[in-house]
């Protein structure tokens, strides 16, 4: 099935991902990709909630922090995840009977995902519920249509703090830089390693070197 946005997940999702320095497009890159070309009903929806490139790129550096280590390469490859993405959006194409992969499926398919592209919604004022509805609304769907567009419920994970989450990311890139299989305890520590914190604070009060354990870490 031929996807119509091409030039969405193969240019704007990339730069978006290199702008906040990571090597990988995440979904927050793709919603962020998706919010800079968006056009025709797309476009509608996102204006008709007042979200713009700016306050999104604002709340998804709040929620994932930057990334530890600009890319080398102008092509940068998809997570998993946002490879799921993807296919989703296909699915979704094609549930709906359409000849092509257009804007309107990968943002139902981004707001069907429970991560932190969720989060980054609600953070601007209109999580993923607020948006299928305007969406549905927009699109003149019936109700069994827009039944087939499930979105997570409510907030997710709200009590967790944004430095834990930038934690996690991070050492989700730092598995990644390191060409690890999996993301360990040892990469979270590594992170949390990298700044002035608690965990730092107290292990210097411990009398351990935290710039030692760095360099044992990444014997």
């Amino acid at each position: 099935m031929p996807w119509r946005p091409a030039s969405l997940a193969r240019r704007a999702a990339p730069d978006e991902a290199k702008r906040l320095s990571y090597g990988y497009v995440r979904t927050e890159h793709l919603l962020l990709g998706l919010i800079r070309e968006a056009d025709g009903l797309v476009a509608e929806v996102f204006a008709s909630l007042a979200i713009g490139l700016d306050g999104a790129r604002a709340q998804v550096l709040n929620v994932t922090g930057r990334g530890i280590q600009p890319p080398e390469s102008d092509s940068i490859p998809l997570t998993p995840l946002s490879r799921q993405i993807l296919e989703r959006a296909a699915g979704q194409a094609r549930k709906f009977h359409a000849s092509s992969i257009e804007q309107e499926h990968l943002l139902q398919a981004l707001i069907m995902e429970i991560s932190e592209t969720a989060r980054v919604l609600t953070r601007l004022g209109s999580g993923p519920a607020a948006i299928r509805d305007r969406y549905v609304q927009f699109a003149g769907l019936d109700k069994r249509a827009a039944r087939s567009i499930r979105v997570p419920p409510g907030p997710v994970g709200e009590r967790l703090t944004d430095g834990y989450r930038k934690v996690v990311n991070r050492a989700i890139a730092e598995a990644w830089m390191l060409h690890h299989d999996h993301v360990g305890t040892e990469h979270l520590l590594l992170r949390l390693l990298d700044r002035d914190n608690t965990a730092v604070r107290v292990l210097a009060q411990l009398g351990c070197d935290p710039a030692a354990i760095r360099d044992l870490l990444r014997r």
